[in-house]
Protein backbone atom coordinates (compact mmCIF):
# COMPACT_ATOMS: atom_id res chain seq x y z
CA UNK A 1 0.00 0.00 0.00
CA UNK A 2 1.23 3.65 -0.92
CA UNK A 3 1.12 5.75 1.94
CA UNK A 4 0.23 9.68 2.72
CA UNK A 5 4.38 9.71 3.05
CA UNK A 6 5.69 7.64 0.22
CA UNK A 7 3.57 10.72 -1.91
CA UNK A 8 4.80 13.20 -0.01
CA UNK A 9 8.21 12.27 -0.93
CA UNK A 10 7.57 11.34 -4.72
CA UNK A 11 6.19 14.95 -4.75
CA UNK A 12 9.52 16.57 -2.63
CA UNK A 13 11.79 15.09 -5.37
CA UNK A 14 9.74 16.05 -8.09
CA UNK A 15 9.14 19.90 -7.12
CA UNK A 16 13.30 19.42 -6.05
CA UNK A 17 13.93 18.84 -9.99
CA UNK A 18 11.46 21.06 -11.33
CA UNK A 19 12.76 24.16 -9.47
CA UNK A 20 16.32 23.47 -8.66
CA UNK A 21 17.97 25.25 -5.87
CA UNK A 22 14.43 26.08 -4.43
CA UNK A 23 13.89 24.57 -0.59
CA UNK A 24 11.39 22.24 -0.56
CA UNK A 25 9.66 21.47 2.56
CA UNK A 26 6.96 18.80 3.57
CA UNK A 27 3.87 19.94 5.63
CA UNK A 28 5.37 23.42 6.30
CA UNK A 29 8.03 25.99 6.31
CA UNK A 30 9.56 27.83 8.52
CA UNK A 31 9.27 31.07 10.25
CA UNK A 32 11.20 34.05 8.77
CA UNK A 33 11.91 37.28 9.61
CA UNK A 34 10.37 40.01 7.71
CA UNK A 35 12.35 41.33 4.48
CA UNK A 36 14.08 38.09 4.37
CA UNK A 37 11.66 35.97 2.87
CA UNK A 38 12.81 33.70 0.55
CA UNK A 39 10.91 31.47 -2.16
CA UNK A 40 9.86 28.11 -1.40
CA UNK A 41 8.05 25.01 -1.93
CA UNK A 42 5.74 23.07 0.68
CA UNK A 43 4.17 19.32 -0.39
CA UNK A 44 1.14 18.46 1.49
CA UNK A 45 -1.33 15.32 1.24
CA UNK A 46 -4.96 16.12 2.12
CA UNK A 47 -5.95 12.37 2.76
CA UNK A 48 -6.47 9.07 0.88
CA UNK A 49 -8.81 6.36 0.10
CA UNK A 50 -8.06 2.83 1.60
CA UNK A 51 -9.65 1.06 -1.55
CA UNK A 52 -7.88 -1.17 -3.81
CA UNK A 53 -7.77 2.19 -6.12
CA UNK A 54 -6.87 4.80 -3.51
CA UNK A 55 -7.73 8.54 -5.01
CA UNK A 56 -6.94 11.60 -2.82
CA UNK A 57 -5.78 14.84 -3.30
CA UNK A 58 -1.97 16.72 -2.68
CA UNK A 59 -1.00 19.93 -2.92
CA UNK A 60 2.28 21.39 -4.16
CA UNK A 61 2.49 25.37 -2.97
CA UNK A 62 5.58 27.18 -4.80
CA UNK A 63 5.48 30.82 -2.37
CA UNK A 64 7.18 34.22 -3.49
CA UNK A 65 7.61 37.27 -1.40
CA UNK A 66 5.99 40.27 -1.99
CA UNK A 67 7.04 42.87 -4.88
CA UNK A 68 10.44 44.80 -3.26
CA UNK A 69 9.84 47.33 -6.10
CA UNK A 70 6.27 47.97 -4.44
CA UNK A 71 5.49 49.74 -0.87
CA UNK A 72 2.98 47.84 -0.11
CA UNK A 73 2.37 44.06 -0.24
CA UNK A 74 1.72 43.37 -3.67
CA UNK A 75 2.34 40.22 -5.46
CA UNK A 76 5.62 39.87 -8.04
CA UNK A 77 3.09 39.02 -11.06
CA UNK A 78 6.28 38.67 -13.68
CA UNK A 79 8.24 35.70 -10.96
CA UNK A 80 4.33 33.98 -10.08
CA UNK A 81 3.34 33.85 -13.56
CA UNK A 82 6.81 32.22 -14.88
CA UNK A 83 6.36 29.87 -11.99
CA UNK A 84 2.83 28.87 -12.73
CA UNK A 85 3.88 27.56 -16.31
CA UNK A 86 6.76 25.91 -15.14
CA UNK A 87 4.48 23.78 -12.73
CA UNK A 88 1.63 23.56 -14.66
CA UNK A 89 3.55 21.79 -17.97
CA UNK A 90 5.62 19.84 -14.74
CA UNK A 91 2.84 18.30 -13.04
CA UNK A 92 -0.18 18.45 -15.56
CA UNK A 93 -0.40 14.39 -15.85
CA UNK A 94 1.87 12.25 -14.25
CA UNK A 95 2.33 8.30 -14.37
CA UNK A 96 4.16 7.04 -11.93
CA UNK A 97 5.79 3.22 -10.06
CA UNK A 98 6.67 3.57 -6.71
CA UNK A 99 8.02 0.29 -4.43
CA UNK A 100 5.45 -1.93 -7.22
CA UNK A 101 2.75 0.35 -7.23
CA UNK A 102 1.63 2.62 -10.30
CA UNK A 103 -0.42 5.39 -9.51
CA UNK A 104 -1.61 8.41 -11.73
CA UNK A 105 -1.61 12.32 -10.97
CA UNK A 106 -3.51 15.10 -12.65
CA UNK A 107 -3.65 18.78 -11.93
CA UNK A 108 -6.79 19.18 -10.38
CA UNK A 109 -6.85 22.98 -9.64
CA UNK A 110 -4.18 25.74 -10.16
CA UNK A 111 -4.40 29.39 -8.18
CA UNK A 112 -2.73 32.12 -6.87
CA UNK A 113 -3.25 33.00 -2.74
CA UNK A 114 -2.05 34.93 -0.42
CA UNK A 115 -0.16 34.37 2.48
CA UNK A 116 0.26 37.57 4.58
CA UNK A 117 1.82 35.83 7.50
CA UNK A 118 4.87 35.14 5.07
CA UNK A 119 4.57 38.86 3.18
CA UNK A 120 4.38 36.40 0.14
CA UNK A 121 1.73 35.16 -2.59
CA UNK A 122 1.80 31.31 -3.80
CA UNK A 123 0.99 28.95 -6.37
CA UNK A 124 -1.36 26.22 -5.16
CA UNK A 125 -0.89 23.10 -7.37
CA UNK A 126 -4.08 20.88 -6.22
CA UNK A 127 -3.01 17.21 -7.67
CA UNK A 128 -5.74 14.50 -7.83
CA UNK A 129 -3.94 11.05 -7.67
CA UNK A 130 -4.74 7.72 -8.11
CA UNK A 131 -3.09 4.64 -6.61
CA UNK A 132 -3.25 1.06 -7.35
CA UNK A 133 -2.96 -1.03 -4.00
CA UNK A 134 -2.05 -3.90 -5.31
CA UNK A 135 0.49 -5.14 -7.21
CA UNK A 136 0.46 -5.73 -10.99
CA UNK A 137 1.98 -9.17 -12.32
Amino acid sequence: MMTIEDIKDMLYKKATAVFPGMPVYKDKHPTYKKKHVPERIVVNVLGMTNTPWSKGYANVNIFVPYDPNVNYPAPNSARLNEIQKIAEKAFFKGYFEYEGHKGTYTIDELSTEEDPETDSFFVNVRLFFKVANFKFR
